[in-house]
């Protein structure tokens, strides 16, 4: 039933044709070109579960059609899982694992395990790394162990040790705030054990990616980003916010901004009405 979810990568050479990105040998500088090449070419985006209300499918097949054969996008559970696959099929050790999105929310609240992360044993330890959160994330993976830091390109983040089973992520922001972002587990989650949780995201009226529009996109100095019906652009230290009017409007910021094929977005009615 589930032995879509562990089929090989379909082509490695067109993933990283996808992402601008070579081979290179299985080490922490040639894994921190993967993860920038991806989240600067592959956008967060929750467009299929806002408008379809769907399962969205993890098959390996399936998301590689998404992301890299229609240049689309995705949440965790589908490109944390294709990027695993791409580490898997150039000989890195990795695997998946669950976390928990605790930036913005109050400690003290119950908070589901409703992340995806990636784990990677290099020669020297332990790494962590991310493609498929939508908010701030290390651009690089950072090693797992207790305070450690990491800072390159005038971001840093940090990794902090919570109990024997969970780990904190946190950035320190351009004011100098620290700022926790989620928690993370590091034994190994099997594919199929995400099925549920994808499905809940995707289909559930309390899941956040079936109510609120959410894209993302890293550029080189800043990000470029959806809320709702708001563009934000942040690059060089500024702010741009521009109002989405329709779903034309949407459709050419789409492409404009975060380099999505428009025949690939048919979750997005064609009718030219008020952008929702």
């Amino acid at each position: 039933m589930f032995e879509e979810l562990y089929s090989p990568l379909p082509d490695r050479e067109a993933y990283l044709n996808r992402i601008g990105a070579g081979a290179g040998p299985c080490s922490l500088e040639s894994l921190d070109e993967l993860i920038l090449a991806h989240q600067k070419a592959v956008p967060f985006e929750n467009l299929d579960p806002y408008y379809t209300k769907k399962t969205l499918s993890c098959a390996i097949d399936d998301l590689f059609d998404k992301i890299v054969t229609r240049k689309r996008g995705g949440y965790c559970f589908e490109q944390n899982a294709l990027f695993v696959s791409l580490l898997q099929s150039l000989g890195y050790s990795a695997w998946s694992s669950h976390a928990r999105i605790i930036r913005g929310k109050d400690p003290a609240s119950p908070i589901l395990i409703l992340h995806r992360v990636n784990l990677v044993a290099l020669a020297d330890g332990l790494y962590f790394c991310d493609v498929g959160y939508g908010g701030p994330m290390p651009p690089f993976a950072i090693k797992v162990a207790d305070r450690s830091c990491r800072t390159c390109n005038g971001e840093t983040f940090y990794i902090r040790k919570q109990t024997d089973n969970w780990w904190l992520l946190g950035r320190i922001t351009s004011q100098g705030v620290e700022e926790d972002i989620l928690l993370f587990q590091t034994e190994q989650v099997e594919n199929c054990d995400f099925f549920v949780l994808n499905h809940y995201a995707s289909t559930s009226p309390l899941s956040v990616f079936t109510n609120v529009r959410l894209v993302n996109r890293k550029l080189d100095t800043g990000n470029v980003s959806i809320t709702g019906d708001q563009l934000t652009i942040h690059e060089n230290g500024s702010e741009q916010i521009i109002p989405i009017t329709d779903n034309a409007h949407l459709r050419s910021i789409l492409e404009e901004y975060f380099a999505m094929d428009p025949e690939s977005l048919d979750c997005i009615p064609m009718e030219n009405d008020t952008c929702h």
